[in-house]
């Protein structure tokens, strides 16, 4: 009974019945004659063979739901057994973005791991709901993210926050009126803003500018639409990459202007870039550690989000006036 939920797996992936032979190393025919056996048995069809390209049936998809669960035990049980063993070991399936990965977990990891060596890391990368996505199916432990959760569904602790700044280069002519509001590397760096966000320059200031968004998939480009939205601005963007990093590069070389983090910016300090405040409710995100609640929490797990509390409690410490 085992093969055909993988059976099924597969073709819930490939839509192929040739495709999904050669990915578990059994022949079409076995494959066929699995399916149809199978069917045959609980008197109901599992893939709709007519459709273009095949897909599951109802029955199919409630076969592919209760291989998931019992996976999902059968790595829950793995983990809890591991726990019963002396030491400090095991692997942690974390999920991020681009962002999150690469200018928040560097530091964090390092330090943790000098501290429990023992514990090894699986790292997924991927778009924001992809991983939300990978935690709920329970191919990951936790993620870090800034969008909303179900309370009920997940378990979330602060990891950290930031501020959405918008970037224009410096070769931009602006109104006198804003150059006084124009923010430098050495300004993020040093933590000192100068101004509060309520005394930020609106949005409507910056009209004229040309303008970079994320793509669609990324929760920041729906926050920044949020900005515009609430000013009752309509923005046309000349380019959506898909990485706050790169569009960031972008805005560097003088395409235009984006909405970039200060975390960021501290950490690549663009040359040719001048940063204002937004005076926006949304412009500072908190980012949370999310768990689902469904899953075994290991031991390895709750280390690691412990020492993500105790970063989180020295990186507020260190930014109150960044976000006042």
């Amino acid at each position: 009974m085992e093969k055909i939920f993988y059976i099924i797996d597969a073709i819930n992936t490939t839509h192929s019945i040739t495709e999904t032979a050669g990915i578990l190393h059994l022949t079409v025919p076995a494959v066929s004659m699995a399916l149809k056996k199978e069917e045959e048995l609980i008197g109901f069809n599992l893939v709709d063979r007519q459709a273009k390209p095949m897909v599951l049936t109802e029955a199919g998809a409630v076969y592919l739901r209760y291989f998931h669960k019992t996976r999902m035990l059968g790595d829950d049980l793995k983990r809890e057994l591991l726990d019963l063993q002396d030491g400090d070991s095991g692997t942690i399936r974390l999920g991020g973005t681009q962002y999150i990965n690469s200018f928040y977990l560097p530091s964090a990891l390092s330090e943790f791991s000098r501290m429990y060596p023992g514990i090894k890391f699986d790292l997924k990368e991927d778009s924001a709901d992809n991983i939300r996505q990978a935690l709920e199916s329970g191919d990951i432990d936790l993620c870090i993210s800034s969008a909303p959760y179900d309370e009920d569904k997940y378990e979330g602790y602060l990891a950290f926050s930031d501020e959405i700044l918008l970037a224009i280069p410096k070769s931009i002519k602006l109104k006198d009126k804003l150059r006084k509001f124009a923010l430098t590397n050495k300004d993020l760096k040093k933590g000192v803003y100068g101004y509060k966000q309520g005394k930020a320059p609106a949005l409507s200031e910056f009209m004229e500018l040309n303008f970079m968004l994320l793509s669609e998939k990324n929760d920041l480009y729906r926050r920044c639409m949020k900005f515009f939205k609430s000013d009752n601005l309509k923005v046309n963007p000349i380019l959506k990459p898909d990485q706050m990093v790169t569009a960031c590069y972008l805005a560097n070389a003088g395409l235009g202007a984006t909405f970039v983090s200060d975390r960021l910016l501290r950490q690549i300090q663009p040359s040719n870039l001048v940063y204002f405040r937004l005076n926006q409710k949304n412009s500072v995100r908190e980012f949370r550690v999310l768990l689902s609640k469904k899953h075994y929490r290991s031991r390895a797990t709750q280390l690691f989000i412990e020492n993500l509390q105790s970063l989180s409690s020295a990186d507020s410490n260190d930014n109150k006036k960044l976000c006042s």
